[in-house]
């Protein structure tokens, strides 16, 4: 609770406005409401920072893709898959309860799943239409949005499958 409240909380029991159960219930509401606004700020920062983390290890390996031997190129096709699956159970059994990491986890796995399956793909050279990747991709994301309860994983899912 800010110091300005608290002040005036303060007055009003020195000048018997209010009674001090009264002013406890008042910083009681004032402290669950500020910890709740920064529950919301960590999830949009949480969020963001799995996109830009995401978007830029696929430019380091898209950069350097052509002088890698398929073995390799295959491993790390399913290095995002695996750290994806290893943070989200780690969301999952450890930070439950907290919002900003599993929303955050569900983008990470959620964008995992698609840039493994299209890279297996491009090292393999299997020819597809954008279609049948959206369809395999969503159906394999599909369980996301129920074992994370995720929000932001089920807009993108509604997203892909639109």
């Amino acid at each position: 609770m800010s110091d300005k409240i608290a002040n005036e909380l303060q007055e009003l029991l020195k000048v018997n406005v209010v009674t001090a159960e009264t002013a406890e219930k008042i910083r009681q509401y004032f402290d669950e409401k500020q910890e709740e606004n920064q529950n919301k700020l960590s999830s949009v920062f949480g969020i963001l920072g799995a996109i830009f983390v995401g978007l830029g290890v696929i430019l380091v390996f898209a950069h350097n893709w052509d002088t890698l031997s398929r073995l390799i190129k295959t491993l790390l096709s399913f290095l995002p898959l695996i750290i994806g699956q290893l943070i989200c159970g780690y969301s999952l059994l450890k930070k439950s309860e907290s919002t900003a990491w599993r929303e955050s986890t569900g983008v990470i796995l959620f964008f995992a799943v698609g840039s493994s399956i299209s890279l297996i793909a491009q090292v393999y050279s299997i020819s597809g239409d954008l279609n049948s990747f959206l369809l395999i991709w969503m159906l394999l994301c599909l369980p996301l949005v129920y074992l994370l309860k995720s929000s932001i994983v089920s807009l993108l899912y509604l997203t892909g499958i639109t």
